[in-house]
């Protein structure tokens, strides 16, 4: 029988027993090896096959239909119970920090993403098993988290009482991120659009639009912006800017190739709305 089906089978009747895998009497090395059957049962319903091709423009349009915000992954690891939450968290951890810390003595630890990216292409296959398993399970990503700022500041206003509010100059500014994030929580890659707009109630003016990507996590690249939707609606009341970025897991492989999408309202009273997603997850 397989590793994996044996495992499956365990997991399964714990959990309806409700009874631990783990015992206070189990040892380290015991540990380490429940983490790293866990691990790897995690990675394989959580990556992707080996991806090669680009995808071109329109085919990132269709993906953008399909929003999701959570992987199996994520399930998987809310699935287990307690102890062994806790067992493949510390498995996770240990032997990720042990990759880094040889990826740091390769380059720089200040060194850009890109420099730790290809150190970690250039020791990989020296990796002992457990810290490669290890690693595919840090940088595997579970769900998307969104962050909001918004701020609104008045830059001028018709000093004529008899003149409607609406004629009013505002200028409003908000910034939004989001961020995939693996089963710890640790980042693994993020992504931001903000504005600045003058408008007057009826009417956008101006605007100054910003978005870039990054790779947070040693492992991840990021390949650049689509800009999917930009125009006004109602007049110019409402602005609207869709834009989709490309995430790429590329360490021995391409693991992940990841499109996420930021749809973005502005909207002349101030209002703004905001939603995301990535295109799929395993």
């Amino acid at each position: 029988m397989k590793k994996s089906n044996w495992l499956a089978i365990i997991l399964t009747i714990t959990t309806v027993l409700g009874v631990s895998m783990f015992s206070p009497n189990t040892t380290y090395a015991e540990e380490n090896i429940s983490g790293k059957h866990l691990a790897k049962e995690m990675n394989n319903i959580g990556y992707n096959e080996d991806i090669t091709k680009k995808p071109s423009t329109t085919e990132l349009k269709m993906m953008s239909g399909e929003k999701v915000k959570k992987g199996k992954a994520l399930e998987f690891y809310n699935n287990l119970n307690e102890d062994e939450a806790k067992v493949l968290k510390k498995f996770i951890k240990s032997n990720s920090q042990s990759v880094l810390s040889k990826v740091n003595k390769v380059v720089d630890e200040n060194s850009e993403i890109d420099n730790k990216n290809e150190a970690l292409k250039l020791i990989w296959s020296s990796l002992p098993d457990e810290e490669k398993t290890a690693y595919k399970s840090m940088v595997m990503p579970a769900k998307v988290v969104e962050k909001k700022t918004e701020e609104k500041k008045s830059i001028s206003k018709n000093s004529d009482k008899m003149v409607s509010l609406a004629a009013a100059n505002e200028t409003y500014s908000a910034y939004y991120d989001v961020e995939g994030v693996n089963v710890l929580g640790n980042v693994l890659w993020s992504y931001w659009q903000s504005n600045t707009w003058r408008a007057d109630g009826i009417k956008i003016h101006s605007k100054n639009v910003r978005e870039d990507g990054n790779g947070e996590m040693v492992g991840w690249n990021f390949y650049g912006t689509n800009v999917l939707v930009n125009e006004y609606e109602y007049n110019m009341f409402d602005y609207k800017r869709t834009i989709q970025g490309r995430f790429v897991l590329d360490i021995a492989a391409k693991w992940q190739d990841q499109q996420a999408t930021i749809e973005a309202r502005y909207r002349a009273s101030g209002d703004r709305s905001f939603d995301s997603w990535v295109n799929k997850y395993n």
